[in-house]
């Protein structure tokens, strides 16, 4: 696998499946893009499509149930081709300063979808 699809070898935070809906704006106001994320932590995100170059840095704005959160990211790794359905394209973004409250908010509606 080449350099730039390899993840972050070092990995502190647990991260968290969720399909979240999020707009994302590059560098110079570009976009906006909507992708959804695959996973999330405090830390980061994976989010599925097509990946911006390693280092690009992005503000982005996640959907969740208790209202669009706004964080700044940096593009961290990419994955240019799905492997296969469970590890589709996109990029492991970094976020500027961990966000804990994304990640309770996606295990909340994780815990709520038992009750059905």
């Amino acid at each position: 696998m080449p350099e730039d699809e390899q993840p972050i070898a070092s990995r502190f935070d647990t991260r968290t499946p969720a399909g979240c809906r999020v707009r994302m704006s590059g560098p110079h106001g570009s976009g906006p893009q909507e992708l959804v994320t695959a996973d999330v932590s405090e830390r980061g995100a994976f989010l599925v499509g097509q990946p911006l170059p390693i280092g690009t840095t992005l503000r982005i704005e996640i959907e969740l149930p208790s209202g669009n959160t706004v964080v700044a990211a940096k593009v961290k790794w990419v994955r240019a081709i799905a492997v296969n359905p469970s590890m589709p394209a996109g990029m492991g973004v970094e976020f500027d300063e961990p966000q804990p409250d994304i990640v309770r908010a996606v295990l909340l509606v994780g815990e709520g979808d038992d009750d059905e």
